[in-house]
């Protein structure tokens, strides 16, 4: 479940089966902190329900994408 809850928001989801484990991972996460982007943008309708969302990356650079894949909109 958590697994999913991870790939599903955008996130990563670790396995530690050890406290030996824990400096590795945690060295790995502020890694990806310290070189992540965030994307935003407006969508030109605000109408309510789920809405898909694909990023797509140009050029030769070799990058990893994790993000989510759709958001939910509800009218207030």
């Amino acid at each position: 479940m958590l697994r999913r809850l991870a790939d599903e928001t955008g996130g990563q989801f670790y396995v530690a089966t050890s406290d030996k484990q824990l400096s590795t991972i945690f060295t790995e996460m502020e890694q990806q902190m310290r070189t992540q982007y965030n994307v935003s943008f407006q969508p030109q309708k605000e109408t309510p329900g789920y809405h898909s969302l694909r990023l797509e990356l140009t050029g030769p650079q070799k990058m990893r994408v994790r993000a989510r894949q759709g958001y939910y909109f509800d009218v207030p």
